[in-house]
């Protein structure tokens, strides 16, 4: 199965069944379309959650997007409110 096919298989199981999927993956295009909601872990730590819509404009990109800023490797890495930073 390739990962379109996944992606329509989630969002009919989702939307047929009422159920809640929990998908990872570091594939932008493939959140905006099957994710209602987002959460941006780094290291364990959690950066974000937001919705999909309140992340879209501008579109979600790791470039253009300071909460999707991730740490160096080097740094250590705690949980902080990234909508303050």
């Amino acid at each position: 199965m390739v990962s379109a096919e996944l992606d329509d298989l989630i969002l009919i199981l989702r939307d047929a069944m009422n159920m809640t999927i929990v998908v990872v993956t570091h594939e932008l295009e493939r959140l905006r379309k099957i994710a209602d909601r987002i959460t941006v872990l780094d290291q364990a730590a959690h950066l974000m959650s937001d919705t999909i819509a309140a992340r879209s404009a501008p579109a979600i990109t790791r470039a253009s997007s300071p909460c999707l800023t991730v740490p160096p490797r080097n740094e250590v890495s705690t949980p902080r409110n990234i909508w303050n930073d």
